[in-house]
């Protein structure tokens, strides 16, 4: 029970940010806020057991204007003061370890950008297009690089199972 503690933090994160009015940025992508996802959970060894250890993973996907220090502070701090404070209350030794691997700065829209001006011209595409997920081009324009994202697929078949990218797509690349 204690696991779904702060899942459950989690998905009252999204709610408050859903209920936000989305930034002028944040409005240019699908969706227009930031989010928690929990993907896996393993722990335990019987329904009727209480499980002595579980792991979790939170992600987020954050719109790239989100203040994803405080978004860190609304989850873990919540987890501290409230959800271990409680499981120790109950056992002593009752602990959560948080593991903090990495953030992936978001891709902020940047108005023709030189990395944009010469993509265009290479491949004739002028329409705008804003994608709604991570990866870590962020990095490069957080330290200054005119950066965009590129190549072949369609992410709406990406990242689930049987993923593919159709050889055409290969070849338009």
């Amino acid at each position: 029970m204690e696991t779904a503690r702060p899942i459950d933090r989690s998905n009252a994160v999204n709610a408050d940010e859903r209920a936000k009015t989305p930034s002028p940025v944040a409005a240019l992508f699908d969706s227009p806020w930031t989010s928690l996802h929990t993907g896996a959970i393993s722990g335990g060894t019987g329904t009727d057991i209480t499980a002595k250890h579980c792991q979790f993973d939170i992600g987020y996907c954050a719109t790239p204007d989100a203040d994803c220090r405080a978004l860190r502070a609304r989850i873990l701090d919540k987890i501290a003061a409230d959800i271990e404070a409680g499981m120790k209350a109950v056992h002593p030794e009752a602990r959560i370890d948080i593991d903090e691997r990495f953030a992936v700065p978001s891709l902020k829209p940047e108005v023709e950008g030189a990395t944009e001006t010469l993509a265009r011209a290479l491949n004739g595409d002028n329409a705008e297009h804003i994608v709604s997920y991570g990866t870590e081009v962020g990095q490069f324009q957080k330290v200054g690089y005119s950066v965009v994202v590129c190549g072949p697929g369609d992410i709406a078949q990406a990242h689930k199972p049987d993923e593919f990218i159709a050889v055409s797509r290969f070849q338009e690349g």
